[in-house]
């Protein structure tokens, strides 16, 4: 998801907004991992520790960082991004099963649509079109999402499936 965020030629902005928090998020996640890693590799990860763009209150040195705590106030769940990510994922292992199921080659680029009973994912999913064409193996120009309307039939040549009820 941060890939399509940072990286221009995928339509992402690294100066926005959504850039920087991708930013932020991969350099706490890789600070984890040198901090995880740096009793069985010293000399790399303090390498790497001493390049990285560190604020006032970062410790000069890994050898002597804080190892964060489950009860510290840098760790935030956000109880919603979490469900939206866990129905992303779904989604998305749903489309990849589906095109198996039905020997569509990874490389072919389908047109996906979903119908939406949420308006709230129903935006979210909009919002992330080009992160979820990218995971899904599609084009942000050929996915629709839509407000659920009902249970129609669906057209000739169409794969249909339900992700969640």
């Amino acid at each position: 998801v941060s890939k399509t965020r940072l990286q221009p030629h995928l339509g992402g902005d690294p100066s926005s907004a959504e850039g920087v928090v991708s930013q932020r998020v991969l350099l706490y996640a890789l600070e984890v991992s040198l901090r995880l890693l740096h009793p069985f590799m010293p000399f790399v990860t303090e390498a790497i520790w001493q390049r990285l763009p560190r604020g006032e209150a970062a410790a000069p040195s890994l050898m002597i960082s804080l190892w964060t705590s489950e009860d510290s106030d840098s760790l935030h769940r956000d109880e919603e991004a979490e469900g939206w990510f866990a129905r992303t994922c779904t989604l998305v292992s749903q489309i990849r099963n589906t095109r198996a199921e039905h020997n569509i080659a990874p490389k072919e680029r389908v047109p996906l649509t979903f119908w939406c009973d949420d308006a709230i994912f129903k935006d979210s999913l909009q919002a992330e079109c080009s992160s979820l064409a990218w995971l899904a193996r599609s084009d942000a120009e050929k996915i629709e999402v839509n407000a659920f309307g009902g249970r129609g039939s669906a057209p000739e040549g169409v794969v249909r499936t339900v992700v969640t009820e």
